[in-house]
């Protein structure tokens, strides 16, 4: 059986830092419309028909709730909650290695909670199975990972590797570009150096190229909603 993980268990500083908003708006609960960030997710799943489940991880409790609310609402989604190990995991290849007892067989699709999606993403990621690891970025960053349960093993050892990597760099304060990031697990699968900041096509990118982006700033926001409304997507019913 596939299933769906969204990772909504970060810390969110740089947004919540910002004058604009606080920690208790935590940015998978910004308005897109007339939706939270995260019910803009659920009613895309719904919409295109996945009939599998779809587990959060996550530790805020409200984040929690609207996933909930939001997915009894629509009645179609298998929900679940996943709640991580360690009380706090700065890094995201930390939060998905964590979860590796719900990574599913048959394949996993792989959400962060904080991407505003298109619904032409949403229809690739939720359509077929894929043959192997399959990272979907623009040019700058991660926003979904997709995969096969026969690359769990080889998964989880790059992402184990990669994030003890991040933490021992952050506890001599010897950071590297993109540490902890979905970035670093691109570069370890690649073959390249964790350190190495260059943009290259690994064998299974999946490129997007329209106004799918994640919230990390209150600008990103802000932009994000201007391009939504020229799509007419603003409303997903």
């Amino acid at each position: 059986m596939p299933g769906i993980l969204i990772l909504a268990a970060g810390e969110g500083d740089r947004w919540a830092k910002d004058p604009k908003w606080t920690a208790e708006y935590p940015k998978q609960l910004a308005p897109v419309g007339p939706h939270t960030v995260i019910e803009r997710q659920l009613r895309q799943i719904a919409k295109f028909k996945w009939d599998h489940p779809v587990y959060l991880v996550v530790r805020d409790r409200s984040i929690e709730g609207e996933f909930l609310r939001v997915a009894h609402a629509l009645q179609t989604i298998r929900a679940g909650i996943v709640v991580p190990k360690h009380e706090r995991s700065i890094f995201i290849v930390r939060e998905m290695a964590e979860a590796k007892d719900y990574w599913f067989q048959d394949w996993t699709i792989v959400l962060l909670g904080d991407v505003v999606y298109s619904e032409e993403v949403m229809r690739g990621l939720l359509n077929g199975r894929p043959e192997q690891l399959e990272f979907w970025r623009n040019g700058g960053e991660i926003f979904a990972l997709k995969f096969p349960w026969l690359e769990h093993k080889q998964l989880l050892n790059k992402l184990r590797r990669v994030a003890v990597r991040a933490e021992k760099s952050m506890a001599e304060e010897t950071p590297f570009p993109g540490q902890g990031r979905l970035w670093t697990l691109y570069r370890a699968w690649n073959g390249v150096a964790l350190g190495e900041h260059k943009l290259f096509d690994g064998p299974a990118d999946k490129v997007i190229t329209d106004y799918t982006q994640d919230l990390d700033l209150p600008r990103d926001y802000e932009k994000l909603l201007r391009d939504v409304v020229k799509t007419g997507e603003l409303e997903i019913p």
